[in-house]
């Protein structure tokens, strides 16, 4: 019930902005995407936590996991609007 409200509202959001409002597809591969590099995460601070790497050291993949969010999203959408051969 509140996801839905939710979504009226930021549909609303976006018909006053003049803004894109993301498909469920879209919101379904930003999930996908964003598990997954949470799960590089989770693996870089267990690394740190059993003394593999210093935080120093493993703070540059941790930011880019962060960033590959993005990226993996837009490559999921791709794949499933690629039509099928």
């Amino acid at each position: 019930m509140r996801l839905e409200r939710m979504r009226r509202v930021q549909a609303a959001e976006a018909l006053v902005s003049g803004r894109r409002v993301q498909t469920e597809g879209e919101d379904r591969a930003y999930e996908v995407a964003r598990k997954e590099a949470n799960e590089v995460r989770a693996v870089l601070r267990r690394l740190v936590l059993k003394r593999v790497f210093t935080e120093p050291q493993v703070r540059k993949a941790y930011n880019l996991a962060g960033a590959c969010v993005g990226m993996l999203a837009n490559a999921i959408i791709a794949l499933e609007n690629r039509p099928d051969p």
